[in-house]
């Protein structure tokens, strides 16, 4: 057995950088995930015939997080999906899931899995703290329930949102005693 050791030249420093937040991994499926899939798994047969068939067959696929079919006309079938963690969807992903779909769809069908969109939500709230409660302790509440509202696996690609619903995660948190939304849209940006 021959062993070689490569090292750097002299004198050469090596650095690597990605500007882009890692997505897509995952270590394992949760025990919420297998039970999610196994009936999916079942009641599609491992193929794809009708629209939830698509998504839940792509959603299956490890690293996927949400999946949606937009259905555009005649044989092709485009399958939008976002990576667990958020973030955007690496090529590799949308390769694996790509050889998903082309393993498991109808003969007669054209299935394309594309990379869903981000976009940013903007919310401006004047909230009122309930008596005993400071306002940095409110602030924190507020904003953590908002992120975790905001996650990838607690939305759906191309889903609605309502301001009723916002308006009652805010006012139903221990520490806030009253709510008022001021500003709300979403932002989009190129990704």
């Amino acid at each position: 057995d021959n062993v070689t050791l490569l090292g750097e030249p002299a004198n050469v420093k090596a650095t690597t950088s990605n500007p882009l937040n890692s997505s897509g991994g995952t270590a394992y499926e949760s025990t919420i995930d297998i039970a999610k899939n196994a009936v999916n798994s079942i009641r599609t047969l491992d193929r794809m015939v009708t629209w939830e068939d698509y998504e839940d067959v792509v959603k299956a696929v490890a690293g996927v997080a949400q999946s949606k079919v937009n259905f555009r006309c005649g044989k092709d079938i485009d399958v939008y999906i976002a990576p667990s963690g958020g973030g955007v969807v690496s090529q590799s992903l949308i390769d694996l899931a790509q050889a998903e779909a082309e393993l498991k769809k109808m003969i007669t069908t054209f299935p394309v899995v594309r990379a869903a969109g981000e976009a940013n939500l903007v919310i401006t709230a004047a909230v009122t703290a309930k008596r005993r409660k400071t306002i940095a302790e409110t602030k924190t509440q507020v904003e953590a329930a908002l992120v975790n509202w905001g996650q990838v696996d607690n939305q759906k690609i191309n889903g609605s949102i309502r301001l009723s619903d916002l308006q009652a995660l805010i006012d139903n948190l221990s520490s806030v005693e009253f709510v008022n939304l001021d500003i709300l849209y979403v932002e989009p940006y190129a990704r």
